[in-house]
C-alpha cells in the first residue's frame, strides 16, 4: 500500500542525530491512519484555506503549494478499476463511501508523509495534535467533495462494463452508467439509452 511504502520510506532515509526521536515522532504519526470524516461536512467549506492555516502552524515559513491537495486524484477520469491493482475495485465494491476512504489513505497520508519529513528536517519535533488537525481537514475535504450520491450507496456495477460505477450519468429514461461509457457509446455507437434505445439519453431535463 503507498502509506505503507511512504512510512517505510520516510524512516528509512531519516540519518540525522535525531533520528530516534524521529523515528518514535513518526510511530505517533501514524495516528492519522484512525481518523474518520466528521459527521457533519460544512460543504461550502474553503479546505485548501483551511490546509493552508493548519500548515502555517506547523510551518511557519510554507509554500502555498506544498499545501496538500486532493483535486487531482478526484477527477472524473479515474474509476477504481482504472487504478494498477485491483485493491480500489475490491473496496469500491463495498460503496458506503469505501472509495473516498482508499483516496485519502493511498494518497492523503502519503502526501502527509513527505510532507511531514520535510518540516521536520527544517524546524524538528512538532505538534502531533497539529498534524491531526491537518490530516482531518484533509480528510474532510476528500469526504466533501462533490461526488455522486452513488459513491455512498450501495455500490452497483455498470450495465455497459460491468465494472463498479463512481462517477456516474443518469440517462433520460432513467438509467445509470458511467460517465465515461455512456459517452463512448453515445459518441461512437448509437445516440440512444444503451438498455431502452431511448433517443438523445444524454439531455438534461432542464436542456
Amino acid at each position: 500500500m503507498r502509506d505503507e511504502h511512504a512510512f517505510t520510506k520516510v524512516a528509512y532515509f531519516y540519518h540525522r542525530k535525531d533520528a530516534d526521536s524521529f523515528f518514535q515522532f513518526s510511530q505517533d504519526f501514524r495516528r492519522l491512519l484512525a481518523l474518520q470524516p466528521s459527521e457533519v461536512l460544512p460543504l461550502n467549506l474553503n479546505y485548501q484555506d483551511l490546509l493552508s492555516q493548519h500548515l502555517k502552524a506547523l510551518y511557519p515559513s510554507h509554500d502555498p503549494s506544498h499545501v496538500p491537495d486532493m483535486r487531482d486524484h478526484l477527477r472524473v477520469e479515474i474509476e477504481p478499476s482504472q487504478f494498477d491493482e485491483e485493491y480500489p475495485e475490491q473496496l469500491a465494491e463495498k460503496g458506503y463511501g469505501a472509495y473516498p476512504y482508499f483516496l485519502w489513505k493511498e494518497y492523503g497520508i502519503t502526501q502527509l508523509y513527505y510532507l511531514f519529513l520535510g518540516i521536520w528536517r527544517d524546524h524538528g519535533p512538532q505538534s502531533l495534535d497539529r498534524w491531526i488537525a491537518l490530516g482531518q481537514t484533509l480528510l474532510d475535504s476528500v469526504y466533501a467533495y462533490d461526488w455522486p450520491s452513488s459513491v455512498f450507496q450501495a455500490a452497483e456495477p455498470c450495465p455497459i462494463c460491468l465494472q463498479t460505477m463512481v462517477w456516474t450519468k443518469t440517462t433520460v429514461c432513467g438509467h445509470v452508467f458511467h460517465v465515461h461509457c455512456l459517452t463512448n457509446h453515445v459518441l461512437r455507437h448509437s445516440n440512444t439509452c444503451p438498455l431502452w434505445r431511448c433517443p438523445r439519453p444524454m439531455v438534461d431535463d432542464d436542456d
